[in-house]
């Protein structure tokens, strides 16, 4: 009897040996590896969206390629979120945050859940890339991104030379939706965004980042979460004073002078007009090959479409009110006279009005 008992008892130990261990053992695998992973994985117990704090601080303004649509600046994206994982007991570590830099925070990076976080304009690899972390007691995640390269953003240029251009610097996560991640800026960024102190760019004035947060469809049509800084410079617009106004003025004014000229024939004064016209012609051109960027819908180009125009009003007048054989069929010479001298007040009064409400139209940014 005690000898079956013994062998049941063996039987049994047997049976736990062959099953019951190897599946102990790989439940405890399944945890080591439940352990090692989750921190990498997205937060759990945390309200959704989970929110992504995004400033951006400009430390240098390289150039700004109209033309071409793009810049380039060394610039310091740095983002927050909050990680209960990662928290830790300050009196066991001996400080209140743990800070990492270089090599260290790319693989503290690497351990750690992150947003995916992509610049989406960026143009090419950056010459530049500088990680930090720090983390913080409470499981606040603090990463810092030092960047340098070329961004992509578009210009407007209608207002040029008094607009303000905003150079755009987007950033996207398009592993997590909208619902699970959501960008923003807050007032508690604003400490960490905007320009250096005595940043300065020859012809650019800057003057601060702007944020907006939108969404855009990701690559498997789901909306992700997007957030655009925009860095808003101001054109120094007495750069172009001489390349642009000073001749322009010079150029319409004689079309005035030979209005005005006295004891000239109507031929002489359409010499001197013919003469004008050709330097406006040069002006142009010149005007478009200084500044390619320009479209057709800018300011500079309706002053000039607008000198054109002049031009040819003055050319019709001489042609026909100061012609005394156009003119003599169908009027008193008395009547000619008056209307000349009509002519010599209304006309630069129509150029200057024109002028100026294209000047202001420009200047004030106006629609």
């Amino acid at each position: 009897m005690k000898f079956t008992r013994l062998l049941l008892v063996m039987f049994l130990a047997g049976w736990a040996a062959c099953f019951v261990t190897p599946t102990l053992i790989m439940a405890a695998e399944d945890m080591g590896k439940e352990a090692s992973a989750s921190r990498t994985d997205f937060p759990q117990n945390v309200q959704l969206p989970l929110k992504v704090g995004v400033a951006l601080k400009v430390n240098k303004l390289y150039t700004i390629n109209e033309l071409g649509n793009m810049f380039q600046a060394d610039v310091d994206l740095r983002f927050r979120w909050q990680d209960p994982r990662v928290a830790f007991n300050k009196a066991d570590f001996g400080a209140d945050r743990q800070e990492f830099s270089g090599a260290e925070a790319a693989a503290m990076l690497s351990k750690i859940w992150t947003p995916d976080i992509q610049v989406s304009n960026q143009s090419d690899k950056p010459q530049k890339e500088e990680k930090g972390l720090i983390i913080f007691m409470d499981g606040t995640v603090q990463y810092n991104l030092r960047l340098k390269g070329n961004f992509e953003s578009t210009y407007n240029l209608d207002y040029f030379p008094f607009d303000t251009q905003r150079l755009m610097v987007n950033v996207t996560s398009l592993k997590y939706g909208s619902g699970k991640v959501l960008f923003e800026h807050l007032e508690v960024d604003d400490q960490y965004s905007g320009f250096e102190s005595g940043l300065y760019l020859k012809g650019w004035q800057p003057e601060r980042v702007n944020y907006q947060a939108s969404q855009m469809k990701g690559w498997n049509g789901i909306p992700v979460s997007h957030i655009e800084s925009a860095l808003e410079v101001k054109r120094e617009w007495t750069a172009h004073l001489f390349n642009i106004y000073i001749p322009l003025a010079i150029l319409l004014a004689v079309p005035l002078i030979a209005l005005g000229a006295i004891r000239q024939t109507w031929l002489v004064r359409i010499q001197m007009l013919t003469g004008a016209i050709m330097a406006y012609l040069t002006f142009s051109f010149a005007t478009t090959i200084r500044y390619p960027a320009l479209g057709v819908d800018s300011s500079v180009f309706h002053l000039i479409e607008y000198g054109f125009l002049f031009y040819l009003v003055v050319l019709v007048i001489l042609l026909t009110v100061y012609n005394e054989h156009v003119y003599k069929p169908f009027m008193d010479r008395f009547v000619a006279v008056e209307l000349h001298a009509y002519m010599k007040w209304s006309v630069p009064v129509f150029v200057v009005f024109g002028i100026t409400a294209l000047f202001l139209f420009s200047f004030l940014n106006l629609e």
